[in-house]
């Protein structure tokens, strides 16, 4: 049962971006809103073991996310968007800067216990 339940995990999505080109309303929906009303429908129905979906989601997430930038054009933005992509750079060097210096300041007032 559980081979059944990864394989629909993977042809879900592959049948829904195929459909996406064949049939109106999956274009006029999309693929991720009609992912997320699979999904819910699927683990309502069907509820999995958690070892299955954790396993799952890391075989997953994993890959996913720099896929993610293959398709991000980061030349395109500076070239695009060039003040944009500056401020965003000068934001998170900011971010970094007040971070390092927090945890300098106030280093004397923490415990090693103190996120916990």
């Amino acid at each position: 049962m559980a081979i059944l339940y990864v394989a629909l995990l993977v042809l879900i999505p592959a049948f829904l971006l195929w459909g996406e080109t064949r049939f109106r309303l999956f274009a006029w929906l999309g693929a991720p809103v009609l992912a997320y009303v699979f999904g819910i429908g699927l683990g309502n129905l069907w509820p999995p073991e958690r070892s299955l979906i954790d396993g799952v989601v890391g075989a997953t997430v994993a890959p996913a996310l720099p896929l993610l930038l293959v398709s991000a054009h980061v030349r395109a933005w500076f070239r695009l968007a060039r003040g944009t992509a500056v401020s965003y750079l000068l934001w998170l060097g900011a971010i970094v800067l007040c971070s390092l210096l927090a945890v300098w300041v106030f280093r004397p007032w923490g415990s090693p216990h103190l996120a916990a």
